[in-house]
């Protein structure tokens, strides 16, 4: 290109005039300033309203090798529309016309977008273009240091992913794009796309590239998406998800000292017989319902190998523990359940279903009399071991709260696990609020609440259907017997009458 300086002109009383015979067309004209000149093939005209122009005059123009250049490759693309090569040696020409600072500069754009683009559909293979794309979409994301636009970042991208298998410079690029949609992803809340960028940078350069993509950057980054992505979890109720991502974020360290329950009962049911037990346990998983299926699955087998029928099963998202045990006589029982419940794992959680398997006082009786059988039962039903390890749960989750309450609204690390406390504390509270058993026996109910001790005492009176039927048939016997008399003392009677 040449400057306006180049060229004479002359200046009238209301005109100013620029003279360049080598210039056939507007379109070799890149620039003018002051705008709105005339041209007639030779020379611009601009028509100035006072006696000199508002500014010094600027003219850019092609230089004559550019401009035939320019017309040569524009003619062939013509010639031979379908000719990839041509496509994309026209195209890289307009892009370099596009690299600098003019009016024209988006027209240029556009006119090598174009061009570039039906090159590699022509040809897939078309390096040369493909190349000249990604240099395109890249110098219009903007500076590599940012702020960029991701839209043309993800232009780049498409280009730089298919020679990135045999061009090692394509690859380093991928990845620096890649860790900058990341960190795009991230901002908008997209965080599992976020995850998907950083390892597909990761995976492209394992050792970092460019100004932003370093090793230890892209390390904090992780973490801060961490940080970020189980607190939403957490917000969503979603704390199976949430949890391995705090784990990664905060470490095992602190992950030993958040300590929410597994599940918590939300219904419980005991119901005696003379020679049976019968249990059921409704558990509200608060964590991964895998996990708390793999934990029952376990009770159920090592109840299983204490003697009990135990068995598990789904209802909706919770899971039911039922289990009975028979037995013939009240020593048998005692030992039995004793022996169940040391089966239970050593959590707070199985603290309400260790205490009904071990009720410290259960008599069962039975009497027949005549007519009827006396069942009498009693039990002194204890629940307060289990509030006490609940509400122990809380109390301690309640301490680790303390110094998080006047943490920033902007320490991410701090919200997060004041979040995780929180989601605990929700837990046991609920163990708390929701664990409560109810008794059954015969035909009475009752239901005691976790805190409770209470003592339940039951007796009823059932008539014995075998002496009842006895009695009955007895009697029915000897009516049948007193009218078979009557009938034949009616029928001698008429037999002497008639004779």
């Amino acid at each position: 290109m040449l400057p306006a300086t180049a060229w004479k002109g002359s200046i009238g009383s209301a005109r100013l005039t620029l003279n360049f015979p080598n210039v056939t067309t507007l379109e070799q004209i890149v620039a003018y300033d002051p705008p709105n000149p005339e041209f007639d093939g030779q020379s611009l005209t601009w028509r100035l309203t006072g006696k000199e122009p508002a500014a010094n005059p600027a003219l850019t123009i092609l230089r004559p090798s550019v401009w035939d250049d320019l017309n040569v490759k524009r003619r062939a693309t013509l010639q031979n529309p379908n000719d990839a090569n041509g496509r994309a040696a026209f195209g890289n020409l307009l892009r370099q016309l596009a690299s600098l600072d003019s009016p024209r500069r988006d027209s240029f754009y556009m006119q090598a977008i174009a061009e570039l683009e039906t090159a590699v559909r022509l040809d897939p293979n078309q390096r040369a273009a493909r190349q000249a794309l990604g240099a395109l979409y890249e110098s219009r994301a903007g500076p590599a240091s940012g702020p960029r636009q991701a839209a043309y970042v993800q232009l780049a991208v498409v280009q730089w992913e298919a020679l990135a298998p045999a061009d090692a410079t394509a690859r380093k690029q991928l990845a620096e794009d890649y860790f900058y949609l990341g960190l795009d992803a991230q901002t908008r809340g997209a965080f599992a796309d976020a995850l998907t960028y950083y390892d597909k940078a990761s995976a492209r350069a394992p050792g970092g590239v460019g100004p932003l993509f370093k090793p230890e950057y892209a390390a904090a980054q992780r973490r801060a998406l961490n940080l970020a992505w189980a607190r939403a979890l957490l917000e969503q109720d979603d704390a199976a998800a949430a949890i391995p991502k705090a784990r990664a974020a905060l470490g095992d360290k602190f992950m030993a000292a958040f300590n929410p329950p597994l599940f918590y009962v939300t219904r419980a049911q005991v119901t005696t017989t003379a020679q049976a037990r019968a249990l059921s346990f409704t558990l509200m998983p608060l964590g991964a319902s895998d996990e708390l299926q793999n934990a029952v699955s376990g009770v159920v087998a090592s109840l299983r190998a204490a003697g009990a029928d135990a068995n598990m099963a789904a209802d909706g998202a919770n899971i039911v523990l039922s289990l009975e045990i028979t037995f013939e006589n009240r020593a048998a029982r005692d030992a039995a359940l004793a022996a169940l419940a040391q089966t239970l794992p050593d959590r707070a959680e199985w603290a309400l279903v260790r205490a009904a398997l071990s009720p410290s006082q259960i008599e069962w009786s039975e009497s027949d009399e005549f007519f009827t059988r006396a069942t009498s039962y009693r039990e002194a039903v204890d629940l307060s071991p289990a509030c006490a390890e609940f509400t122990a749960a809380v109390n301690e989750i309640s301490k680790n709260l303390t110094p998080l309450a006047s943490a920033s609204a902007n320490d991410d690390e701090a919200q997060l696990k004041r979040a995780l406390f929180r989601f605990a504390q929700r837990g046991w509270q609920s163990a708390l609020s929701f664990s409560r058993v109810t008794y059954r026996a015969g035909a009475e109910e009752a239901r005691v609440d976790a805190c409770a001790a209470r003592t339940l005492a039951w007796s009823s009176s059932t008539w014995r259907p075998e002496r009842v039927g006895w009695v009955v048939a007895v009697i029915e016997l000897g009516g049948i017997g007193i009218l078979a008399a009557r009938w034949l003392s009616r029928r001698r009677h008429g037999d002497g009458v008639t004779r």
